[in-house]
């Protein structure tokens, strides 16, 4: 028996280095494979980040400033300058991305190819790139490194000893959606909703002066007075009020709440009971507790004001409404407060605050805002309302890929 075992035990050790040896070979070939698995993987998850990079980066720049320029006529739309800025920008940002990547990862400006186009529903899959629409609303960025282009992916590890190549594409669409119904705050971020909502009948009328001289016409919002002046600067109607989203008017709220409010924005706690405000369209209306009242010796219009101020140059979302019932002659109700119904929103840079003809008024001006805490639907939903428009102000960025 150990006779036999010695005779067998070289050809035993021999077989035993042969797969030994064969084994080594397979793992060095899958770890190669492996190599090349995961940075095809890499190249192809990079590309599809800076496609999505640069669409989400140039697409704010598709808003046409020309629609705001209303003081000298009605706005004559240009967006081809707006088109070839959201290009350049998301160049950029193409450029930046390279700065940061391995150079075989990097992508080169004939790697891509930008277009720009009007998305109806982004929430689609698939999404349809209408190219013959009269306004675009999404960048569409296309990454791709042929086989046959100057900027080709080759396999870091050729195990057939030439260097391959293999072609990676990717693709990003980022659109501004505005079919805004309300907004719904977020845990960090608060909706930019003013406590101060403006008259629609007031807003299509009272923009009238452009005191900046920008080319866009501002409008003065203003409560009222219990002891106005016998000439007034303003009419002495009211055309807007300050909003209690949480339904209560008392002094506190006044001095502490929508002050705020005014600085910071509404936070889910602010809207009851469920942390968002809307739907609020022509055809959905949104009640919430107002006051017409801006008396300039109150102490909560003196906090207000000094909220206000404290915002100039910043860009809020004011609600518009579409009136202020339950009131009583004094422009509030016996509790201090009337209803006023929501029917939809404005965008508004804040210009200056004062108290004028004893009560507080507000100068502010149209502008384009973009906050992810506004709440869009799709066009064709069940529950979309009957004749919503897009807004002209409020955006939502979507990205689809």
């Amino acid at each position: 028996m150990s006779h036999w075992f010695q005779h067998r035990s070289p050809r035993r050790r021999a077989a035993v280095t042969v797969l030994a040896t064969l084994l080594i070979v397979m793992a060095v070939l899958l770890t190669l494979l492996v190599v090349d698995a995961a940075y095809l993987v890499a190249v192809n998850r990079g590309m599809q980040d800076v496609s999505s990079i640069m669409a989400l980066a140039g697409a704010p720049e598709l808003l046409d400033p020309n629609l705001l320029l209303d003081a000298a006529g009605p706005p004559t739309p240009n967006q081809a300058a707006a088109r070839t800025a959201a290009a350049a920008v998301a160049d950029v940002y193409r450029q930046r991305n390279n700065g940061i990547l391995p150079s075989l990862q990097r992508v080169d400006a004939g790697d891509i190819a930008v277009q720009t186009g009007f998305v109806d529903d982004v929430t689609s899959q698939g999404p349809v790139l209408d190219l013959s629409a009269s306004e675009h609303n999404t960048l569409f960025v296309y990454a791709a490194r042929t086989a046959g282009g100057d900027h080709p992916v080759t396999y870091p590890v050729d195990l057939a000893g030439r260097r391959r190549t293999i072609e990676i594409r990717g693709g990003a669409y980022a659109t501004l959606d505005n079919l805004v119904v309300g907004f719904r705050p977020e845990p960090e971020m608060a909706a930019p909703l003013m406590p101060l909502g403006i008259l629609t009948t007031s807003w299509s009328s009272e923009r009238t002066s452009d005191s900046n001289g920008n080319g866009i016409n501002e409008m003065v919002i203003r409560l009222q007075s219990a002891n106005p002046p016998s000439a007034p600067q303003y009419p002495p109607q009211a055309n807007g009020a300050l909003l209690f989203y949480g339904g209560s008017s008392t002094p506190q709220v006044l001095l502490q709440t929508l002050p705020q409010q005014v600085a910071r924005g509404l936070f889910a706690a602010d809207l009851p009971p469920g942390g968002s405000f809307g739907p609020a369209t022509p055809a959905v209306l949104a009640p919430v507790a107002a006051s017409e009242m801006g008396d300039g010796g109150d102490a909560g219009t003196a906090a207000i004001l000094a909220a206000i101020t404290g915002i100039v140059g910043q860009r809020r979302v004011f609600p518009l409404l579409q009136e202020v019932s339950g009131a009583g002659s004094d422009g509030t109700g016996t509790d201090g407060t009337g209803l006023a119904q929501v029917e939809g929103f404005v965008a508004c840079t804040v210009l200056g605050a004062a108290v004028i003809d004893n009560r507080l008024t507000v100068r502010v001006e149209p502008c384009y805002l973009i906050h992810h805490t506004a709440w869009t639907v799709p066009p064709a939903a069940a529950d979309t309302p009957a004749g919503l428009q897009r807004n002209l102000y409020i955006y939502k960025l979507r990205l689809s890929r």
